[in-house]
């Protein structure tokens, strides 16, 4: 997951030689309704050089079992701007813990 999350981020990043990226599972497994692939819920912090570039939740579905592809990720400014954002998101079990990690109450 570490890899592709990477990837997903260095796309949109000028230089991709310091980029790090760590993520937190929201939830502690897959959540699968029916057919649909696995979807996994982190929290992403994309760093270079010690500073935080960025940082935020996303949803992520394992397609597969070969790759991770994030669907949705939704900054921790875009969440402190606009907290409704998450909601159409992600399962509303997580949005508290989303909330809490952007700092909002």
């Amino acid at each position: 997951m570490e890899q592709d999350l990477r990837a997903y981020f260095e796309k949109d990043m000028p230089s991709t030689e310091n980029i790090r990226v760590q993520y937190k599972l929201l939830r502690n497994g897959p959540t699968q309704t029916g057919v649909t692939y696995p979807k996994y819920y982190v929290w992403a912090t994309i760093s270079s050089n010690d500073r935080i570039i960025s940082e935020g939740a996303a949803r992520i579905v394992a397609v597969d079992g070969t790759q991770f592809v994030v669907t949705d990720f939704v900054s921790k400014n875009q969440i402190t701007s606009d907290p409704g954002k998450v909601q159409n998101i992600f399962p509303p079990a997580l949005i508290s813990n989303i909330l809490a990690l952007a700092g909002e109450k």
